[in-house]
């Protein structure tokens, strides 16, 4: 009777596992299904070079055989991902290998670096680097299993909006805009220029950024800056702060207003 009674605690585990990593995945699944676009790193930090191993190749065509119309980052895209980050997702590929074995996990983040889907790692005992490393990462991506991409865009609602302000700490304060403002950062002067409701930054006669709104989130903008991407906001005195996201950590840039 103990036995048994061991026996069908340990079933109820199982079963108890297996309903929550289904959740899990369905929640994961969910969140894809809110981006048609994906744009790959044509280099990972543990690569020596563009597509070493052809493992970025790999991932595209992937990401492609799911349904994301997908992109390598040096690849020509169109100019409404280029300025704006939040309309795609970026996988990211996770090294742990040891001497004798290569381990690869995907990550896919968010424009903020949330992840929305890890898979499980992928391994490969293989002495041929290229060999091993195209193993590992065909091994990481059978977790996708039968997902294809059923494409469903996200409404955002005005709970959605406040709880992204929460989650990044912004305090956005309305201020009065005109159609050009001036502003410093680095010691160089920048124009805000005033197009509907977004802005292009200009330094001298040059486009170097795009500030896009987005009508729900009030006062929060999607920004390219040069090669840098985030979000951006006015406060009270009237600067823009820009939050840019590199490598898991928030930078904070100060761009100063021109009286």
């Amino acid at each position: 009777m103990i036995h048994k009674k061991t026996a069908d605690i340990n079933m109820k585990k199982y079963i108890l596992l297996f309903i929550l990593a289904f959740n899990l995945s369905a929640y994961s699944q969910e969140a894809l299904n809110a981006y048609k676009y994906v744009i790959v790193p044509s280099q990972f930090e543990f690569q020596k070079k563009i597509d070493q191993y052809g493992i970025n190749t790999l991932l595209k065509y992937k990401f492609q055989q799911l349904g994301f119309e997908t992109f390598l980052d040096n690849e020509e895209i169109p100019m409404e991902l280029k300025v704006n980050t939040c309309i795609y997702i970026t996988p990211r590929l996770i090294d742990t290998s040891t001497m004798f074995t290569t381990k690869l996990t995907v990550e896919i983040k968010d424009c903020y670096g949330k992840v929305l889907f890890a898979t499980k790692e992928g391994r490969s005992r293989s002495k041929s680097y290229e060999v091993a490393y195209k193993e590992a990462l065909r091994s990481s991506l059978t977790y996708f299993g039968s997902y294809r991409l059923n494409y469903t865009p996200k409404n955002n609602t005005v709970e959605d909006v406040a709880k992204l302000q929460d989650e990044l700490k912004v305090k956005t304060t309305p201020i009065v805009v005109s159609n050009t403002m001036r502003y410093t950062f680095n010691n160089q002067e920048f124009l805000f220029v005033k197009e509907g409701a977004n802005f292009s930054i200009k330094n001298k006669s040059d486009v170097v950024g795009v500030c896009i709104a987005s009508t729900l989130k009030n006062n929060i903008y999607h920004v390219t800056f040069k090669s840098q991407k985030g979000i951006g906001y006015f406060v009270e005195n009237g600067n823009f702060m820009l939050e840019i996201i590199e490598n898991n950590s928030v930078q904070l840039l100060t761009m100063v207003k021109v009286n």
